[in-house]
């Protein structure tokens, strides 16, 4: 095996134990909104929306720049 491949699985294996280590219930409070449950599904989302904001985030400001270069400024 490469071992590219080995550090992915055991990435995988410690994400999986970290999660099924966090499966309390919990109550998000964000303003007047409350909501509760458990870590193990709250943990993905938050990495999720995460990486959605910041994926869109680079997206945005690449092609910002893209124009910018295209109209001379």
């Amino acid at each position: 095996m490469k071992p590219k491949w080995i550090a992915a699985i055991v990435l995988v294996v410690l994400i999986v134990v970290f999660l099924f280590q966090n499966t309390q219930v919990i109550t998000l409070r964000l303003y007047f909104w409350e909501i509760s449950m458990s870590q193990i599904l709250l943990l993905p989302l938050v990495l999720l929306i995460g990486f959605g904001l910041g994926y869109a985030s680079a997206a945005w400001r690449q092609k910002r720049r893209s124009g910018r270069s295209e109209s001379g400024l």
